[in-house]
């Protein structure tokens, strides 16, 4: 954002990596507690002309405070950002979102929303299996799973749903991570889905009042765990099904700012069926792949009305090892030798920052907890 001509302020946790980031102007703590009216604080002193969401957490708390605040200023802020207030409620549900695509015209698999352990029984019923349990408010391939049969859905329903205090206790411990604890949902919100068998894809859109400024698709040629995690190796793709889709969307919910959108391709046929969407900046967001993909540029021109900065292109391969996840999750996979490698060359103490293991783990209790479960330390190459 600062080689696009923006001054960047991060609002963050203690230890995050943004401090690391040698383009940021000045910090704010994230509050923990009273969530909404620590940010509301941080958007009247920073008076931003832009704020953008770069994980679920920082989305959720914006539509949150865009509910309860009484300043219009900072409402006509996070609806500048974001786009129309009207749409936080449908972003903010797996259910309604693909209830709105299905509406458009685009392809998705079956949804049920599932408010009982019968009710779900009756879904999986008509569908077949296998099918994917999704919980509203999770991410990063957390709060899902691909179940097989009913004694498999049955226990996934009741783990899923569970409040998750001691989980929430174990990061306040031991990774120094109070937010789980302080923000357990009241009622967790569960979707049934078909699955699709094939290939994850994923775009990322900058977008303004409704318009698509620019978009990047890719295909996960390599992903964290199993067919529900997070993108490692990605390749570039042009996809009109899934541009489509993006378009379409982002249109009827008039939304501005960043998003990212999550397909399936399937094996078969190629249909490319939208899964759900994410309301914040994803991975992909670095990426300066020329025009039309070049989405910060893209965005600072629409926002103060000048010509975008033209950065050239990170890459001319379509293929791209995100860094650190690649050589953290997949250090063995032979793609890695030709893929681009999106290293940070140009912020050294970012590299170094995220060459470590993350933040939440290097306390000794999280190192002795990932070795009491078995899990090996990361592995990072050169």
């Amino acid at each position: 954002m600062a080689r696009a001509g923006f001054a960047v302020d991060a609002v963050c946790p203690a230890h995050h990596p943004l401090y690391s980031v040698n383009t940021v102007d000045r910090y704010f703590r994230f509050p923990v507690r009273g969530v909404e009216k620590g940010l509301e604080e941080v958007l009247l002193e920073a008076k931003p002309d832009l704020v953008v969401p770069c994980d679920d957490r920082a989305a959720t708390s914006l539509h949150s405070l865009h509910r309860v605040t009484e300043s219009e200023e900072v409402r006509g802020t996070i609806e500048r950002s974001l786009g129309d207030s009207a749409a936080y409620a449908v972003i903010g549900s797996r259910y309604e979102l693909l209830k709105l695509a299905q509406s458009l015209g685009l392809r998705v698999p079956a949804t049920g929303l599932i408010q009982s352990l019968k009710e779900l029984e009756e879904w999986t019923g008509l569908h077949p299996y296998p099918a994917v349990l999704k919980v509203d408010g999770s991410w990063g391939g957390t709060g899902v799973k691909v179940v097989h049969d009913w004694v498999e859905t049955r226990g996934a329903y009741r783990r899923l749903l569970s409040p998750n205090r001691l989980g929430a206790l174990k990061r306040l411990v031991v990774n120094r991570d109070p937010y789980m604890l302080a923000q357990q949902p009241s009622e967790k919100v569960l979707t049934a889905q078909e699955f699709v068998d094939g290939r994850p894809a994923n775009c990322m859109v900058a977008c303004w009042k409704g318009e698509v400024l620019g978009l990047v698709s890719v295909e996960a040629l390599s992903v964290m765990e199993g067919v529900t995690g997070a993108a490692t190796i990605v390749r570039v793709i042009e996809n009109d099904e899934m541009m489509s889709a993006a378009v379409a969307i982002v249109r009827r919910l008039s939304l501005s700012g960043y998003c990212g959108f999550d397909f399936m391709i399937e094996k078969v046929s190629g249909a490319a069926y939208l899964i759900e969407m994410n309301p914040r900046a994803t991975q992909l967001g670095h990426l300066e792949l020329g025009r039309g993909r070049n989405l910060t540029a893209a965005l600072f021109a629409a926002v103060t009305g000048q010509e975008p900065v033209d950065a050239g292109k990170t890459t001319e391969k379509d293929m791209i090892a995100l860094f650190p996840q690649a050589w953290e999750w997949t250090p063995e996979d032979p793609l890695l030798a030709v893929a681009f490698h999106d290293i940070p060359a140009q912020d050294s103490e970012l590299y170094v920052e995220l060459s470590k293991p993350s933040w939440p783990n290097r306390s000794l209790l999280a190192r002795i907890d990932s070795r009491l479960r078995g899990k090996q330390a990361p592995i990072r190459r050169g």
